[in-house]
């Protein structure tokens, strides 16, 4: 093959390497029940919710630092029967959030961008424990909260009796519900320090359950009083 045909056909190749663009592993998960301790790690991150995922009574979902989680569909829940911990740190936060929401490890539906993220693309995460061992710590949570009353509905969501979740170093944006929402006159309850709330229906909500906010934790833009919502 002549030199100057093997150049052009490497630049061809090139040219299209470049052009595709970076692709993005993932781990799919369909509808899926966890009946013993579980990890979600970096290497298999973004972790992506085909379906429904459950973590049954008696079991722990951990969830490393620097993961990311993208509910794909409005109606994509993580429900926690068990303990939900998903502590990041300072400089790797959790992300949960919408398939659609390319800055967080990329262009995952592969769509090149063309679907952009909105509130309410998916619905919760679901903690209905009976316990006070499940905490999120250096976690975003945005683009959730499916719900048609913001006061009834939040991207996280804490029901129960005996229930409570800890909320640390978080932020909780751009939900179309709440950003979090205890109880359905139950005595749930939700400890949140040091957590910026904005652009969500409504900052927390609760019904018939308790809230403790402490330590600068802030609330901008939509969170409003009245209807049993702060």
């Amino acid at each position: 093959m002549p030199v100057g045909t093997t150049l052009l056909l490497v630049a061809m190749i090139l040219s299209l390497l470049v052009s595709a663009g970076p692709a993005y592993a993932a781990t799919h998960l369909s509808t899926t029940t966890y009946t013993t301790n579980t990890t979600w790690t970096v290497a298999n991150s973004p972790y992506v919710l085909d379906g429904n995922v459950t973590v049954a009574a008696g079991v722990t979902l951990t969830i490393d630092p620097g993961v990311i989680v993208k509910f794909n569909g409005t109606l994509r829940e993580l429900a926690v029967s068990g303990t939900l911990s998903a502590v990041g740190t300072g400089a790797n936060h959790i992300v949960f959030t919408s398939y659609t929401d390319d800055s967080a490890g990329g262009d995952t539906n592969g769509d090149g961008s063309a679907t952009l993220p909105a509130a309410g693309q998916s619905y919760a995460i679901s903690v209905n424990s009976g316990n006070t061992s499940s905490q999120l710590k250096f976690a975003d949570v945005r683009y959730g909260g499916l719900g048609s009353a913001k006061w009834a509905y939040g991207a996280l969501n804490v029901r129960g009796a005996g229930t409570t979740v800890t909320v640390e170093d978080s932020t909780f944006t751009n939900n179309q519900a709440s950003g979090i929402h205890v109880g359905v006159n139950e005595t749930a309850g939700v400890i949140v320090r040091r957590t910026d709330l904005a652009n969500n229906g409504d900052g927390i909500s609760a019904n018939g359950a308790w809230v403790k906010v402490e330590d600068n934790t802030r609330f901008a833009t939509t969170a409003r009083t009245g209807s049993g919502s702060t």
